[in-house]
């Protein structure tokens, strides 16, 4: 049977895919930073612990979530036209134009 632990801070790196959850999520957000630097939105990693009490009273039940918050990624709006069968057309080079017709260029 493993030793007990005393929950700490410095013990949290113990509880089951927490520290892998938050060094993903970490990854994940020092990522958008380099790929996205011209959005100066902050980006949010926390640690949320959540202490319930239980019947006995000499128990307490503790849960932890790491969560994580990154900016929207926003894509141009691009103006559509209808199709007969209820479908959407667009041209992907020309956000405003959706009927503009795009050339081959490549011989």
């Amino acid at each position: 049977m493993p030793r007990m632990q005393v929950f700490t801070l410095k013990s949290l790196c113990l509880i089951e895919g927490l520290e892998e959850d938050f060094e993903r999520l970490r990854e994940a957000i020092v990522a958008d930073c380099q790929a996205r630097p011209e959005v100066q939105k902050k980006r949010e990693l926390c640690l949320k612990v959540q202490f319930q009490p239980t019947d006995r009273g000499d128990n307490v039940r503790v849960r932890c979530f790491i969560e994580a918050k990154v900016p929207t990624r926003e894509a141009p709006t691009y103006r559509m036209m209808t199709t007969q069968a209820r479908g959407l057309k667009f041209s992907p080079g020309a956000p405003e134009t959706p009927d503009q017709s795009t050339f081959d260029l490549e011989e």
